[in-house]
């Protein structure tokens, strides 16, 4: 039977077991069939067998309540004494796929994979009443979610819920800078908070189409730029009036360069008019 999951015993230490993940999460593996065995009956079966169990986990997630059965399979394990359950993410763990590594009493991931959460989601058919319905069981199924989340990471129940709004993609840094996950593997950086800080790096993961009320967070996150001074010009200096002519005056001297001009030309000055312009000024 195909399976999306797999046990083995671990070589290096018989009492040990490694369990693999991959593929889609669905709540039976033959869920078309009546064969009716249910995951977390087999997953349970076959944990007791072992002690420290080891989850390479590599899924795009799936069935929700698939999902909700191996992350309490997998913490009751550890949470009761029977042995250490880490999980290792080889390549992406979205959607349930990301509740089941919240089950691991420690979480590693490859420096190239990633962790996407998001909201339950479903496919409905019927009259308004049962759309109601199914949203309202829709939104007690992202409850459990949160707080599977919340108690791995121990962030507020609001901000959890806020990153699921946005369906948040994390890389493996954010990953351990947001609590999802313990460290990377092979010597990734340590789980310390990144450059650009925590939520900030979750928020650039996020896809654009979902982003919208993230980017809004960050733009209003930032102060506004003080706005320049209002330019004031300064006042043009005033226009200097034309000093209006004093008539007494030129009339003065006007007079006065006549005088002369008339006592130069009474003088005889040889081979000239002089003398007949000077009679004709007495004649007049």
């Amino acid at each position: 039977m195909n399976r999306f999951y797999n046990f083995a015993r671990d070589v290096t230490a018989p009492e040990d077991g490694v369990l693999t993940i991959e593929g889609e999460i669905v709540t039976d593996p033959g869920w078309w069939t009546d064969d009716g065995l249910v995951v977390a009956r087999d997953v349970r079966a076959n944990l007791s067998q072992y002690r420290n169990v080891t989850v390479y986990l590599n899924s795009p997630g799936g069935d929700v309540l698939a999902g909700a059965e191996l992350y309490t399979a997998l913490r009751e394990h550890h949470e009761n004494g029977m042995g250490d359950v880490t999980v290792i993410i080889t390549g992406i763990a979205a959607s349930a796929a990301s509740v089941v590594a919240m089950g691991g009493s420690r979480v590693m991931i490859s420096p190239a994979a990633y962790m996407m959460i998001h909201n339950p989601w479903s496919m409905e058919a019927g009259d308004a009443e049962q759309f109601r319905r199914t949203a309202d069981v829709l939104d007690e199924l992202a409850a459990g979610i949160a707080m599977a989340y919340h108690l791995r990471t121990g962030k507020p129940m609001d901000e959890i819920r806020a990153m699921m709004d946005s369906e948040t993609w994390m890389s493996a840094q954010t990953c351990v800078d947001e609590g999802f996950a313990d460290a990377i593997l092979f010597g990734g950086a340590a789980p310390a908070q990144s450059a650009i800080g925590g939520r900030t790096a979750a928020c650039l993961m996020q896809r654009s189409s979902h982003s919208r009320a993230a980017a809004m967070a960050l733009i209003n996150s930032h102060k506004p730029a003080p706005e320049p001074e209002a330019y004031v010009p300064e006042p043009a200096a005033s226009a200097h009036k034309p000093v209006q002519p004093d008539e007494a005056a030129i009339r003065s001297e006007i007079a006065k360069r006549a005088s002369i001009m008339l006592s130069v030309w009474d003088e005889p000055w040889p081979n000239n008019n002089c003398g007949n312009l000077a009679k004709m000024r007495q004649n007049t």
